[in-house]
């Protein structure tokens, strides 16, 4: 059934945020949200939806109603496909909440230049440092020609799609690489996306521990191992930049990597190969979507650390979807309109039940034949949408979420309460060194009292392969704990003494 959408957290996590003082948890509410750019957002893409619901003034009304209660609750917002003529609005929002609202619009005419942003409460936080990282720079071309001509290709917006195949994951001829029967390039691909990254180092005014907070907006590839690949390396390149940042912060203040959280719409699903990447640290080289080396490439997906999902950690699992769309594909948009519309006005004046079910049951109808042509999109419904972190910080509280899709004929987002076609995120997170539980600690002694005997002189293939196995079991416990419950383990603690 549907929820509410926004419900509070809980009075003693909401309390938790007036704590202060040294050695309390300091906690610290983080949300992110997919606002859906205004010029990505019209009949003719979201024709299953009430049009009345998809007005960019409506919607950013029902916007600000969402972010307020987190603002209030002084909130660290993450935002994504933020447009340009919304990120004015919202810096005066913002302003008028004592925040400092960080941006940075760099995508084309074609989506309203969107672009992520970041508001922070200068009342609780001071910011001290800021990066913006356009995570396909990071990645080095071999073939500098081959490079040059890629910018050069680059220049102009895509004539045929007009760019709208960035967001819909669907790729004309001219995106898929100037030759329709051309294999997919994923190392270019990923070399040559928009995509930025905003970085900012964030020090509780009131706390001893600054956080480094990162929010993204993924390209949207999927459908093939290719463009997988294409996925796990954008996912692993901004992971890993924020984990390294974190860490040459905690080093220039001669202390462990920065608490991190790295957020936003990933537009990857649970158990995809990037997905993997960034909860596992690593991906198997045997999957199919592991980048090869090519071109002079060598990176490989790999992390300083694993990343913990903040609803996975808290709930035991991902939320059933944080998107829940049906959008049309970049050749069809208009005809499914024009077929949907009439649909849409019968059932508005629709007066007895009998004449509300028939126009429900023309809509649908109407809607099946166009899927069945493919001039519509099947329902898409998936989680998405991401706060992850790594480091010194636990999870105390996560916004609760519906889990079902919105009930009446329009079943889909935006509605005319939900103005995204993604869901608002939200984790209560605590900057606090939690300890082993009792149960974790006697299974650990027990654990170390095993450990086979360390051989006097040269060990032989036999006595390698006992140490080598115990060790593993060793690092096969520690997976899951924070670095300060690590530390209280018991062989590491006897590795410290020595």
């Amino acid at each position: 059934p549907w929820q509410v959408w926004f419900t509070p957290f809980c009075p003693r996590v909401v309390a938790m945020l007036q704590a202060r003082g040294r050695g309390d948890a300091m906690a610290i509410r983080v949300v992110s949200y997919n606002v859906l750019s205004p010029r990505l957002c019209d009949p003719t893409l979201f024709p299953t939806c009430d049009p009345a619901a998809l007005g960019e003034k409506d919607r950013y009304a029902q916007l600000i109603l969402k972010l307020q209660p987190h603002v209030e609750e002084s909130a660290i917002v993450c935002l994504q496909e933020v447009s340009l003529s919304w990120v004015g609005k919202l810096q005066v929002f913002f302003a008028a909440h004592e925040y400092t609202l960080l941006a940075n619009n760099y995508h084309s005419a074609a989506t309203g230049y969107m672009g992520v942003a970041m508001g922070y409460p200068t009342r609780q936080f001071e910011l001290q440092q800021m990066k913006l990282i356009k995570i396909g720079d990071l990645l080095q071309a071999g073939d500098r020609q081959c490079k040059d001509r890629e910018e050069a290709l680059d220049t102009d917006l895509c004539k045929v799609c007009d760019g709208t195949s960035l967001l819909l994951g669907d790729t004309c001829p001219l995106c898929e690489g100037l030759v329709p029967d051309a294999p997919f390039d994923y190392w270019r691909a990923a070399r040559t996306s928009p995509q930025v990254l905003l970085y900012a180092q964030l020090k509780p005014v009131d706390g001893e521990t600054a956080l480094a907070v990162s929010t993204y907006h993924m390209p949207c590839k999927f459908g093939s191992p290719e463009r997988e690949a294409m996925m796990v390396i954008h996912a692993g390149l901004a992971a890993r930049e924020v984990q390294t940042l974190a860490a040459a912060a905690g080093s220039a203040s001669r202390s462990k990597p920065l608490p991190c959280v790295f957020c936003g719409d990933f537009n990857i699903k649970p158990g995809d190969p990037a997905y993997e990447l960034l909860t596992r640290g690593v991906l198997d080289p045997q999957s199919p979507s592991f980048p090869r080396p090519a071109d002079g490439h060598t990176w490989e997906p790999r992390l300083r650390v694993p990343m913990r999902s903040a609803y996975a950690e808290r709930t035991g699992r991902e939320p059933p979807f944080t998107n829940r769309a049906q959008t049309t594909p970049w050749s069809g948009g208009s005809e499914a309109a024009r077929a949907l519309g009439p649909r849409i006005a019968v059932r508005r004046t629709a007066r007895s039940e009998a004449e509300v079910a028939a126009a429900e049951r023309g809509f649908h109808l109407e809607r099946a034949r166009l899927v069945e042509a493919g001039l519509l999109d099947p329902v898409f419904t998936a989680c998405l949408d991401y706060i992850f972190v790594c480091g010194q910080i636990a999870v105390s509280e996560v916004l609760p979420l519906p889990v079902g899709p919105p009930s009446g004929m329009f079943d889909v987002f935006p509605t005319s309460s939900e103005p995204s076609d993604h869901l608002l995120i939200g984790a209560t997170l605590s900057l606090e060194m939690p300890s082993l539980s009792p149960e974790l600690r006697a299974a650990a002694e027990e654990l170390f009292a095993k450990a086979p005997p360390k051989p006097r002189g040269k060990p032989t293939e036999a006595e390698k392969a006992t140490l080598q196995s115990h060790a593993a079991l060793l690092r096969e416990f520690e997976k899951g704990l924070l670095e300060s419950q690590a530390e209280q383990l018991p062989w590491r603690v006897t590795r410290k003494r020595r």
